[in-house]
């Protein structure tokens, strides 16, 4: 099987996300953040993505990813891979019921119209969800997120084995999900604290002095504005 980037990304897709959707899917444009450092000579441009909204949006964020390129900025953006190039059927077939029981509905590409396990939000014809397209990421941009199997492994190492119940395992994985799924509070500790830490130790190491993050609105809202303005050195340059 061949390597899979999904980039519908997961943080429209927990809970947590969830809570803050119908409040958030209205905006035409972009609304982005700017940070300095001095020591590094570095600066970041934060995009604070919704991944549901209007197409407008999506093409204010394409303009600008583009102009920013012109300027010399590398552009560092989410999306979970799943790599099943090396596993074997029953492996790949575990972490996506795994995936699954954390995340509530089976994760495909969102155009999957077969996967009866996407939330209703989805079917809302006015807006459009978030694609690579849609924002002009190209091949010389870097993805920089967790996969698949390092979100469970993550999970599975704090929190113990997941554990798969006759129900996990008799429901089809594009049928509606009615099974029991995992305490919330573990779910955010993987899918966004977890991810947060990621994002800080990549510009931390980061060879490039101009930098945008493409990432969901609670990865900037939940931690990394304080992050980078308060440890890391950065601040906030009003533009």
């Amino acid at each position: 099987m061949k390597k899979l980037l999904l980039i519908v990304l997961l943080a429209i897709f927990s809970t947590s996300c969830s809570r803050i959707y119908l409040g958030l899917v209205s905006s035409k444009k972009v609304k982005t953040e700017t940070f300095y450092n001095e020591e590094f000579d570095r600066t970041l441009v934060c995009f604070p993505m919704v991944h549901l909204n209007k197409p407008e949006f999506y093409e204010d964020v394409r303009k600008k990813l583009t102009s920013l390129r012109e300027e010399g900025y590398v552009v560092y953006y989410e999306g979970i891979k799943f790599d099943s190039l090396q596993m074997s059927k029953p492996k790949i077939d575990s972490l996506k019921r795994k995936m699954r029981k954390l995340l509530g509905f089976n994760f495909t590409n969102y155009k999957d119209s077969t996967n009866k396990s996407f939330p209703k939000f989805f079917k809302n014809k006015k807006y459009a969800l978030q694609t690579r397209e849609s924002i002009g990421i190209n091949e010389n941009d870097i993805n920089v997120d967790f996969s698949v199997s390092e979100i469970i492994t993550n999970y599975e190492t704090n929190h113990g084995k997941i554990i798969l119940t006759e129900c996990d395992l008799e429901t089809p994985l594009n049928d509606k999900y009615e099974c029991d799924v995992l305490p919330e509070i573990y779910k955010d500790e993987v899918i966004l604290y977890a991810r947060n830490d990621k994002i800080r130790q990549a510009v931390k190491k980061s060879p490039y002095q101009k930098i945008a993050l493409v990432y969901g609105k609670m990865h900037f809202t939940n931690a990394l504005y304080g992050s980078f303005q308060g440890k890391e050195g950065y601040k906030w340059i009003d533009k």
